[in-house]
């Protein structure tokens, strides 16, 4: 599944290449970042789709349940859109466009640094709830499809048994004969 992303990541690589040729031959500099935005997103949808694909025919049948393939592809498409999808909710809030980013510009021409602070602070705080948001949701979205995986399923053959072990820490220093014991559970 590994070299499938590694092909699908190259294959879309040139694929983009081409398209933000066509596209941005006589763009100015500050254009070219639609050209990496289409390389995120042809990516992952390049992969999503190799994921599935690839686990249908590897895995169609897995411990007898014939579901299991869409599943466990569906969890891995959890993990493809986070990289997407987390830095496009971050980098939404810092258009040029959004309020708060106007306000952190209108605090510099006017303000003090402390109202440059502020705004600041605000505008990064919406920008980490709206990228934890996305991070939530789709892990969400994996362990509710985690659920419907058979119980037993990624256990190795026999089980794992954890033994605690201790850990002895010094009561006084060094020299101490007595040392306290912990017991990890």
């Amino acid at each position: 599944m590994r070299i499938l992303m590694i092909v699908t990541s190259v294959a879309s690589y040139l694929v983009n290449e081409a398209i933000a040729r066509a596209r941005y031959r006589e763009a100015d500099r500050n254009e070219l970042r639609g050209a990496a935005h289409l390389a995120v997103w042809l990516t992952s949808f390049v992969s999503i789709a190799v994921t599935f694909v690839a686990s249908y025919v590897l895995i169609p049948n897995l411990g007898g349940d014939s579901s299991l393939w869409w599943k466990l592809s569906l969890i891995i498409t959890c993990g493809t859109l986070a990289g997407a999808v987390i830095p496009e909710a971050g980098q939404g809030v810092h258009l040029h466009r959004v309020g708060h980013v106007r306000e952190v510009v209108t605090a510099s021409r006017e303000g003090g640094a402390s109202l440059n602070v502020l705004a600041g602070l605000t505008a990064g705080n919406f920008s980490a709830f709206w990228m934890g948001i996305a991070i939530a949701a789709l892990m969400g979205i994996g362990f509710a499809v985690s659920l419907q995986l058979p119980p037993g399923l990624m256990l190795a053959p026999g089980g794992v048994r954890l033994r605690p072990h201790r850990v002895r820490f010094p009561r006084h220093g060094p020299g101490d004969p007595s040392p306290s014991t912990l017991t990890a559970r």
